[in-house]
This record gives structure tokens, C-alpha cells and sequence, in this order.
């Protein structure tokens, strides 16, 4: 539950809401061992908004509650998180991208499926190296789809359109941005996803219409009105967040 509910925060940019809603679900009683997913998603939901200080401080928070608990960690990397709030800012992603390396090797971490990648990926755009991005994630293939607190089978997918797009290839990254855009129920618990949707939409309708497909840009400029626009009140579980 506290995943879908920070997804509708972030989706609406509602950075207070989502971080009070973590905060309160962290130090509530019930919560006992599992405080440590909430100060993980805080991490996330910092590193987003692009305050490193405080994301790294959520995350080791959410280590040593985790540790305290004995509970099994999540996939999670402190490097990962580093280059979400790095994002496009080329030398704090090119350290990101070190660590990532050196923790996918280290015993006892279990660094997020496809992150070294994706924030490779970020670095090469970031660098206006569109090339070298689509090549690293092509590679990559799809990401399995699993429940843990990333969301990086969003961001391959979407930087791999994006990839593309500036590459000129409109045909392929078009395709891409539809399938990400269909494949919308399995992203969105995830703060990438939520937080990026409006973005992606205003991105992936633009290619549309680039490409002469004015249908499905215009469905995805509803889509995007939509989200902007959602009233509250769509805090059950089975609400896809992405789809208001």
C-alpha cells in the first residue's frame, strides 16, 4: 500500500505529501520491521527531487533499519540512488556510474537489475552521446518486471526511445514510447515511472506527432491532461496511478 500511495503523490509532483506519507508509515508502530521499505522509498523520492544530502541520508537509514530487523533487503544501491538526483549532470554521473560498477561486484549488495546500464545510459545523454546510450541499453533487453522498490525496466525503456528520437530513427522510437506507454500497469508502483510520467507522456505525444501518428498523439496528450488534471481519492490498490 505505501508504494501505490507515494506513486500518487509523485505522479502529481506532491513532494510534501509523498515524504510525509513515508515518513509517518517509517515510524508508526505497525510498520516494526518493514519501517525499512519506507525509508527506502524516501531515499528514491529524494534522490527524484534531486537532493542528494537527504537521499543519502534515507538510505542508510533504510540499511541499518533493515539490519536492525534482520529483514531481507531489497535490491537497492547507494550509487543508484546517487545518479537518479545526478541525472543530468555529467561528472557526479560518471562517479555514480563507478560506484555502480564496484557494487555490482561487492558481496552483499544487490544492486538493482539494469542500473549500471540505465545510469550509463544517463551519462551518455547527458553528454549528448544518444549513439552510445541506445547501444548500452539495446544490449541490455528488456528488464524483468518485479515489485521492489526501482524502477529501472521504466527508465531503459523510456531512455531508450528517447535514445532513438534523437537519433532521428522516429519510426523505432515511437514504437518504443507505445509499448512503454501499454506496458503502463506494470510500472506504476515505482517512484521512477510516477514521478517521470508527465514528462514521458509530453515526450512520447511529441514523437507521435513528429512521426505522423496523430492518433496516438492526441491519446497521449489526453493521457497527459489526465494525469495533470486527476482528482484525489484514488488510494486503492487496484487503481492503475499512471491511468487517472
Amino acid at each position: 500500500m505505501i508504494r501505490t500511495v507515494t506513486a500518487f503523490h509523485l505522479v502529481r509532483r506532491d513532494l510534501a505529501g509523498a515524504l510525509r506519507e513515508l515518513r509517518g508509515w517509517a515510524e508508526a508502530p505497525r510498520s516494526a520491521g518493514k519501517a525499512f521499505v519506507a525509508l527506502h522509498l524516501e531515499a528514491y523520492v529524494y534522490a527524484l527531487a534531486r537532493r542528494p544530502a537527504d537521499a543519502r541520508r534515507a538510505f542508510a537509514a533504510a540499511q541499518k533499519a533493515a539490519a536492525a530487523y534482520h529483514a531481507e533487503r531489497p535490491e537497492s544501491s547507494s550509487a543508484y540512488v546517487e545518479a537518479l538526483a545526478a541525472r543530468d549532470h555529467p561528472g557526479r554521473l560518471e562517479s555514480a556510474v563507478r560506484r555502480l560498477e564496484i557494487e555490482r561486484r561487492a558481496p552483499g549488495i544487490s544492486v538493482p537489475a539494469g542500473a549500471p546500464e540505465v545510469a550509463s545510459a544517463m551519462l551518455l545523454l547527458a553528454r549528448h552521446e544518444p549513439a552510445g546510450a541506445a547501444r548500452i541499453l539495446q544490449s541490455l533487453g528488456p528488464i524483468a518486471f518485479n515489485r521492489q522498490n526501482t524502477g529501472t525496466s521504466f527508465l531503459a525503456a523510456w531512455l531508450l526511445s528517447r535514445s532513438l528520437w534523437k537519433l532521428g530513427r522516429l519510426g523505432e522510437a515511437h514504437a518504443g514510447y507505445m509499448e512503454t506507454f501499454r506496458r503502463r500497469q506494470v510500472f506504476d508502483l515505482h517512484p521512477e515511472p510516477a514521478w517521470f510520467w508527465p514528462e514521458f507522456l509530453a515526450e512520447a505525444s511529441e514523437v507521435a506527432f513528429t512521426a505522423g501518428r496523430a492518433d496516438d498523439a492526441a491519446l497521449l496528450r489526453a493521457q497527459l491532461a489526465a494525469t495533470r488534471s486527476a482528482a484525489a481519492g484514488m488510494l486503492s490498490r487496484r487503481v492503475n496511478i499512471l491511468t487517472p
